[in-house]
């Protein structure tokens, strides 16, 4: 897997009293030493410097975050980095910011105010500061995630640290020795020049050390360790790997830049190569660097800063070795722990294999035996041995529950599998594979299924099966009406279609799971349709609106001008209320003829002559037309008038204007506004539209002359 750590040593500058820290702070001081120091009493004084300094270190980072997957390995590499720091360097003060606590307001606080009033007390301390958590880069930008982020390039939940590399400028002339350790993905991106020559540890020195290049990402590999690659291979330089260059009892930051760079470039196949860079600020080289002594051999020459050697005498920690077994007399097949704590000696070796100066493994021997623990430390050799004795027993293996609570459970509802289970060694659920042997599970399966449960130890096995039922919850895909609205009388057909439904009712009658039906309401009703299967139930409601048909009401029907001269025009002008169509009827100025006219509306007329118009306004249920006549006058010339034109033109002897050619009644869809008709005066008829109703959507209507 693929772990973004970032581990990084800084000093900042914040106005708080370093001596008078508040009780909501003093919580995350881990350790707090009043008292001279190893590096006080030991080190300085090796080297020829009699003013007091001190070991100090701030250690943060986020393994628990809000919104993104738990980040395992942070959480251990604050642990490893705290225990080496507390018993190997025995730093003086040490402080902890975990998870929600490392914002940026707390950094301030502490390397602002607290440690930098503290590194001007102390002139030749040495500070440390590691961060392990996730982290990105964006362009030439790079961020550190708090636990907050939303996502896994969140900036407004990170920490940008080109916000801190002018405070990390700013430090590195103030403290002694100063080591800034950065392991994130694209980590090279931090440094903008690169580390020089072998430096002398007396001097001053300021420098960072990156895990990976600008476009590399930053590894875990289980095989490597708990924590991340970068910081497990640190941890072993400064613990002595990386004492190189030369075997002198210290380790140098270009010792450990060396050793981490190919140790880190070979178990990641060459896709992660840590970098060096020097940070003292105006381009000014370091002249000393930070450096860890090795805390499991102290008689070691070192160069002093004047090219005579300094011997590092003697164990400042004294020796010591504890070694315990969990149990010395355990059955075949349990587990036991072995822990050991050392302190002291440059080599340690459990059952021939070598081993850090403290920690704990876990084993299940098969047969008594001793087990050994050999350190070395200046020649010689302290060994401890402890003995456990393995009772070989054969045991039945019961299985005393197996099962599902509840055992019937709904689609993507989720049950608890529980068991327990008596002499097993291990047990196995298929389709998960190898569990404890007794245990709480919760499973979310999508379908009915028998689970299997298999145990076993050196002498038997058992089986035992357990069934989980899977139900579907019924579901209404849809429920609706071809029209939510009607008027009194009319039909509606409502449709409805489920998923999974066993029974289901409309207003309390049994219906089909799917189905239509047709309806008349002869009132606004409401329907409900309720589904149910296994006891879960759902509905849903439809409201049919049942109106009725309004009357129709012609409220005006008007000419701006009702007499025009001759070639002149005018407005016809109108306003109707609760008809579904309106249409203009002239027998005299048939370019005036229209149909679907507006409820509400005006139409610029020219007739030619005297023109009668109608307006014809109607709805399912009723109709109403009204009249009126646009006169012409005739023109100044002494021209005939139009009118008389008009009377000139009709045909005599034939029937007069609203002689009914045709009665009401049913003639078919779409009747033609107008018609020829030579046995009428004017030569043409009308539709009359008649109450009544015939097909859906064909009225009921007549022609008479006009």
């Amino acid at each position: 897997m693929n772990l973004l750590y970032i581990i990084f040593c800084l000093l900042f500058a914040f106005n708080v009293n370093a001596e008078d820290i508040s009780p909501e702070l003093e919580k995350y001081f881990h350790k707090k030493n009043a008292e001279k120091g190893f590096w006080q009493e030991k080190i300085l004084p090796k080297l020829g410097i009699r003013d007091t300094g001190r070991s100090f270190a701030l250690i943060a980072g986020v393994g628990t975050y809000d919104n993104l997957p738990e980040l395992e390995a942070a959480n251990e590499d604050i642990k490893k980095i705290t225990k080496f720091l507390t018993e190997e360097e025995n730093f003086d003060e040490i402080v902890i910011l975990s998870n929600a606590d490392v914002t940026f307001n707390n950094f301030r606080i502490f390397l602002e105010g607290y440690f930098r009033e503290k590194l001007e007390k102390y002139p030749q301390s040495r500070f440390l500061f590691t961060y392990s958590g996730h982290g990105f880069v964006d362009g030439k930008q790079s961020y550190l995630l708090k636990s907050n982020a939303k996502h896994i390039r969140d900036k407004l939940g990170s920490i940008n640290l080109s916000s801190l590399r002018p405070i990390v400028d700013d430090i590195a002339d103030r403290a002694h020795h100063m080591l800034f350790l950065l392991n994130s993905c694209n980590s090279g991106s931090f440094l903008d020049q690169s580390f020089g020559g072998r430096h002398i540890p007396k001097k001053k020195g300021a420098h960072a050390i990156t895990a990976s290049g600008t476009a590399q990402l930053s590894w875990h590999l289980d095989q490597v360790g708990s924590g991340s690659v970068f910081f497990e291979k640190v941890l072993e330089g400064v613990r002595g790997e990386a004492d190189k260059l030369p075997e002198d009892g210290i380790v140098t930051s270009r010792e450990l830049s060396d050793y981490v760079t190919h140790e880190v470039a070979a178990v990641t196949n060459d896709t992660q190569n840590p970098d060096i860079g020097d940070l003292r600020p105006n381009n000014r080289q370091s002249a000393g660097s930070f450096f860890f002594i090795r805390s499991r051999n102290f008689n070691k020459k070192i160069a002093n800063y004047d090219g005579t050697e300094i011997i590092i005498g003697g164990n400042p920690f004294g020796q010591s070795m504890q070694f315990t077994l969990s149990n010395s007399k355990i059955d075949q097949g349990e587990e036991i722990s072995l822990t050991w704590v050392t302190k002291g000696y440059d080599t340690c070796w459990l059952d021939n294999k070598r081993v850090n100066s403290a920690g704990e493994i876990y084993t299940k021997p098969e047969m008594s035996k001793s087990f050994k623990l050999l350190c070395q430390a200046n020649g010689e050799t302290k060994k401890m041995e402890k003995k456990v004795v393995v009772r070989k027993t054969l045991k039945k293996i019961d299985i005393l529950r197996f099962g599902f609570q509840p055992n019937k459970i709904f689609y993507g509802e989720t049950t608890k599998l529980s068991w327990f289970t008596k002499n097993s060694n291990k047990c196995f659920l298929d389709g998960i594979g190898e569990i404890k042997i007794s245990g709480v599970k919760e499973i979310t399966p999508k379908r009915s299924k028998d689970y299997e449960i298999i145990c076993i130890n050196d002498s038997d096995t058992k089986k035992l099966t357990s069934r989980i039922v899977v139900l579907m919850k019924p579901t209404i895909a849809h429920f609706s009406a071809n029209s939510n609205k009607i008027y009194k009388g009319d039909t509606v057909h409502i449709r409805w279609d489920t998923n999974y439904a066993e029974s289901c009712t409309i207003n309390g009658e049994s219906v089909e799971p799917s189905g239509k039906v047709t309806i008349k309401p002869l009132t606004t009703e409401l329907y409900q349709l309720i589904c149910i299967t296994n006891g879960y139930k759902v509905e849903k409601k439809l409201e049919i609106e049942v109106v009725n048909p309004p009357r129709v009401k012609i409220i005006a029907f008007s000419a701006d001008q009702q007499t025009i001269n001759s070639g002149a025009s005018t407005k016809l002008n109108w306003n109707v209320e609760g008809a579904d169509s309106c249409e203009l009827h002239s027998h005299d100025d048939e370019n005036s003829n229209e149909s679907n006219l507006p409820l509400v509306g005006s139409k610029i007329i020219s007739p030619s002559y005297e023109s009668d118009y109608k307006l014809i306004c109607e709805n399912r249920d009723n109709s109403k037309e009204k009249s009126l006549t646009v006169n012409v006058r005739e023109t100044s010339n002494g021209e005939t008038s139009k009118a008389n034109n008009r009377l000139n033109l009709r045909i005599p002897n034939r029937f007069p204007r609203g002689y009914i050619m045709r009665p009401c009644g049913c003639w078919g869809p779409n009747p033609m506004p107008t018609e020829v008709e030579i046995r009428c005066s004017s030569g043409m008829v009308r539709v009359n539209v008649c109450p009544g109703w015939c097909m859906p959507g064909q009225p009921r209507y007549a022609y008479v002359c006009f």
